[in-house]
Order: structure tokens, then C-alpha cells, then sequence
């Protein structure tokens, strides 16, 4: 699973569809180039996954922090982490997302961005919110 991570349209319901592959390669005897080679491969160029991916990223930065060769298995305690990162992931292996705002020609749009800095990592998100004719509001995910 994870080979690649793939982002298509579904044009009956107007959604993108994020769909893991579960041909991930063996996670029994992980390396630091393994995981490496793992994160490579999410593609995701709107941050919709953000919160997947920086568990990834922040699991690396503590493989370079214990000093570990490319090559080298990682230690247990690091490889249990690991395949239970793997393993969630696996579990949750397609969402979907709207397409379409709901926007018209006479909505409201409204743009609201947030970012946060804890220690280990920074994020940042971009919602929109529409308020159609009939005043109704939808607030939506744009890209983190």
C-alpha cells in the first residue's frame, strides 16, 4: 500500500477521490531510506493529507536524530512506530472531497486561513465559506 498516493475525479458526484494503493512495500525490516522512499511517494499538492503526511515527516526527523545509516534497519522501538503508522494509514485508505464550493453568481465568499507552529512541525489551512442566495452557509477545505 502507499506506493503512490492518487488523486482522481469522480465526475458523477463532482468529488476528488484520494485513494491509497496497497502494495506498500514490506515493513517488516524498515531502513531510513525505506521511509524516505515511502514519503516520496505521497503526492498530494493540496495538503488535503497534511495530517498524514507530517506524522511521516516528523517520524524521519527523529530517524536523523538517532543517527541512523540509510541502510541500517531502524531500531525496534522506531519500526514498531513505524508499521503502526503504516498500518493506520492502510485503514484509512480513500476519502473523498467536493469539487465544487457551492459557489454562484450573487454568493458571498469569504477566505479564512489559519497556521499554527508547535515544536515539531507548522501547518497551515485555507478554508472558504459560501453564502448562497438563500443564506446558507458551507464552509469548505480549499488546501493546507
Amino acid at each position: 500500500m502507499l506506493r503512490a498516493l492518487e488523486l482522481s475525479w469522480n465526475p458523477v458526484l463532482d468529488m476528488f477521490v484520494l485513494a491509497f494503493r496497497d502494495d506498500v512495500e514490506d515493513v517488516t525490516r524498515p531502513t531510513k531510506r525505506s521511509v524516505l522512499s515511502f514519503i516520496a511517494r505521497l503526492f498530494d499538492p493540496l495538503g488535503w493529507l497534511s495530517p498524514v503526511i507530517v506524522r511521516a515527516t516528523i517520524f524521519l526527523q527523529r530517524l536523523w536524530n538517532a543517527k541512523v545509516d540509510w541502510d541500517e534497519a531502524i531500531p525496534e522501538h522506531l519500526a514498531s512506530c513505524w508499521r503502526e503508522y503504516v498500518g493506520e494509514v492502510q485503514s484509512g485508505a480513500q476519502f473523498s472531497i467536493p469539487r465544487w464550493f457551492g459557489t454562484s453568481t450573487h454568493s458571498l465568499i469569504e477566505l479564512h486561513g489559519f497556521a499554527d507552529a508547535p515544536t515539531d512541525a507548522l501547518g497551515a489551512a485555507v478554508y472558504v465559506r459560501v453564502l448562497s442566495d438563500y443564506l446558507e452557509a458551507r464552509t469548505s477545505l480549499m488546501l493546507a
